[in-house]
């Protein structure tokens, strides 16, 4: 009888840790739980990542006829605007990290912006991403 009550238990935890949440990294919110402030908040970040790197990569900010093209596409697409090299020139290496780094950053905004159905200024910073990741694969491609 002993060894059932064990091995309950043991089901009992089992099941207790299968059925719990999930980690998110150090310092990353939860957009499951999430309130559309902090959603907000966190696009403002991202966005605000997204624009020092460009600065660094000599990127300019997309304009408003580059965010609309970029509008109907997806973050993935916008990320294969072309080939980039999988081993840049040394003189690109810092251009073509910093390019990744905003497409990451592009499809996190559009995660978030996802989450925000009928959203408008959150769609519009995710397009202005996809911009942006747009231009700075640009920029890594065409380094030599």
């Amino acid at each position: 009888m002993r060894g059932a009550a064990i091995a309950y238990a043991l089901t009992l935890v089992a099941c207790g840790a299968a059925m719990a949440p999930r980690a998110t990294p150090a310092g990353a919110p939860d957009a499951m739980t999430m309130r559309p402030g902090d959603s907000h908040a966190e696009i403002e970040r991202l966005g605000a990542d997204i624009a020092a790197r460009e600065q660094a990569a000599g990127v300019a900010a997309p304009d408003a006829e580059a965010i609309a093209a970029a509008q109907p596409m997806s973050a993935t697409d916008a990320a294969g605007v072309c080939v980039a090299p999988l081993t840049p020139p040394a003189a690109c290496t810092d251009t073509c990290t910093l390019a990744t780094a905003i497409c990451d950053d592009a499809a996190a905004i559009c995660r978030l912006a996802d989450d925000l159905v009928g959203d408008a200024w959150a769609a519009d910073r995710c397009a202005a991403g996809k911009a942006s990741c747009q231009a700075a694969k640009q920029r890594c491609c065409d380094c030599h």
